[in-house]
């Protein structure tokens, strides 16, 4: 990656688009640019139904819905030729800031699915 890559950052939209639209996204941007880095958050199934039920709510009342949702979103981009060059939870950026108080040690032990239900994916053509 050098200053001229271009950097496409898709934030808060994924989850919202059907699996086949965002293949295609996902294949438009390789085919186009070869060199390129893309920034994405996802939230994944289990944090979607676990920790996301007030939004998921609010989402169903107004006739929204989230279609793309994986397991294990990480094997997806790589299926479809994207390598993770690097995930960072959202929720551990949080408690890392100090925003949510937890012992370290009780997240690590006991909240593993939420810190890895909802990440930033650093992803290069690969």
């Amino acid at each position: 990656m050098n200053l001229k890559t271009p950097i496409f950052v898709i934030e808060g939209v994924l989850n919202y688009f059907e699996e086949r639209e965002v293949k295609e996204l996902l294949d438009n941007i390789r085919k186009c640019y070869s060199d390129s880095l893309i920034i994405c958050d996802i939230m994944n199934e289990h944090f979607y139904n676990k920790y996301a039920v007030e939004f998921r709510h609010s989402l169903e009342s107004v006739g929204l819905r989230y279609r793309f949702l994986e397991k294990f979103p990480q094997e997806y981009f790589e299926r479809n030729g994207w390598q993770v060059k690097r995930n960072l939870s959202i929720p551990g950026l949080a408690f890392d800031a100090g925003l949510i108080k937890i012992p370290k040690i009780i997240r690590n032990l006991f909240l593993k699915k939420l810190l890895e239900g909802y990440k930033l994916y650093f992803l290069v053509p690969g």
